[in-house]
């Protein structure tokens, strides 16, 4: 009597892992290739919006007369993020941190109307670190994939400096696509930490 809802609850599962195993088989190769581009644009792009939410934020209005500024603040931690992510990154990891990031950075973009405020500084500091520790780790294990990062870490860089000498916070002709932007960040950020 016992043997019988063991020999059941068997078969049943036999049943259901070969009828997965031959839908795996009748996906097509182009709906395959379709998911991995899909996934591999979600990718990058999951790359690039830190650069991009923390570009906006760097515009300094103090600075405003200037013809070229920056916030080193930002590339310092970064730097110090890689060293201390290539040789730390056995001990723990910030991913989760990026990605909540993403949705810390959307809110900033939509409550902040002056980037000069303390928190924002707190923000380059807290994040140049995170973002230059994950591809410090990711340096050391994805030696293949090496190319990637280097070329996400070098866009990244330059759409940050480009946006840091855009006045977009305050600007009322960029204030709907910055609000658009913002709760894609918040969406994408809660995505991420949802998938990861």
């Amino acid at each position: 009597m016992k043997i019988r809802p063991f020999l059941i609850l068997t078969i049943l599962s036999l049943a259901m892992l070969s009828s997965i195993d031959v839908f795996a088989h009748t996906i097509s190769r182009d709906l395959e290739q379709t998911y991995s581009r899909a996934y591999l644009f979600l990718f990058v792009l999951a790359r690039l919006l830190p650069f991009i939410g923390l570009g906006i934020l760097a515009y300094k209005t103090t600075a405003e007369g200037k013809a070229f500024q920056i916030r080193w603040s930002f590339y310092v931690c970064l730097f110090l993020g890689l060293v201390l992510g290539y040789y730390l990154h056995h001990d723990f990891s910030v991913s989760i941190l990026n990605q909540v990031g993403l949705i810390f950075i959307g809110v900033l973009l939509i409550l902040i109307k002056n980037t000069d405020h303390k928190l924002i500084s707190g923000t380059f500091l807290l994040f140049g670190s995170s973002l230059g520790f994950e591809y410090g780790s990711n340096f050391l294990h994805t030696v293949n994939l090496m190319w990637f990062y280097f070329l996400t870490l070098g866009a990244g860089s330059i759409i940050f400096i480009l946006l840091n000498n855009i006045r977009i916070i305050g600007n009322s002709k960029f204030q709907i696509p910055l609000n658009i932007f913002s709760l894609f960040l918040i969406v994408s950020g809660i995505v991420l930490v949802l998938i990861s």
